[in-house]
């Protein structure tokens, strides 16, 4: 007899995970728009920033590891690193909590 794969989790489920837990999830694949470039995980943030500026890509987008879903909260688990000049001083202004 075949075993049925466990149920996938509920989007209240998957917020609560850790991301280093969500990572570990089958999931379809997607194909990226144009000019995103998906990488599933990085230890080396330099390398990957550098091999962004090589591509010419604006940029790179990370998040903790350890960290979960926060709807509608801003947090310092997100970081974003651009490439001089990709965007214009002061035409995006954010509070952090």
């Amino acid at each position: 007899m075949a075993s049925r794969p466990p149920p996938a989790p509920t989007l209240a489920e998957l917020r609560a995970m850790l991301l280093c837990e969500r990572k570990t999830i089958p999931r379809e694949p997607v194909e990226p728009p144009p000019g995103l470039l998906y990488v599933d995980s990085v230890e080396d943030g330099a390398w990957l920033y550098g091999h962004a500026l090589t591509l010419g890509l604006e940029g790179v987008v990370g998040k903790r590891a350890g960290s979960t879903y926060r709807s509608g909260k801003r947090s310092r688990d997100w970081l974003t690193v651009k490439r001089p000049g990709a965007v214009p001083p002061g035409r995006f202004s954010r509070s952090v909590a």
